[in-house]
């Protein structure tokens, strides 16, 4: 009797009106998808995140894993794509 009322639980009370409020329905503000692509070579942007030398970075508009290519790049930093690595965007600190 109790493997049967745990079975039909499981199967409608997830659909329920008691449990809609721990469904999430919406993405984290601060999650930001990662582009499954490298980069194309020249896309320019900022590091996301320090670069040390691996990190994130927006190129064109989409969130990119990067490796930098030289020294420590902080945060904030303009960066340019320069090639890649498997699906790694390379990129350098750039002067704009």
């Amino acid at each position: 009797g109790g493997i049967v009322a745990i079975l039909l639980a499981a199967r409608f009370l997830p659909r329920s009106s008691l449990f809609r409020p721990f469904e999430l329905t919406t993405t984290s503000p601060r999650f930001q998808p990662i582009a499954e692509e490298p980069a194309p070579r020249g896309a320019k942007g900022k590091a996301i995140t320090d670069l040390r030398p691996s990190g994130r970075a927006s190129l064109n508009k989409k969130t990119y894993d990067v490796l930098a290519e030289g020294d420590f790049i902080p945060a904030g930093t303009s960066v340019k794509a320069t090639g890649h690595e498997g699906t790694t965007t390379l990129v350098r600190r750039t002067d704009s």
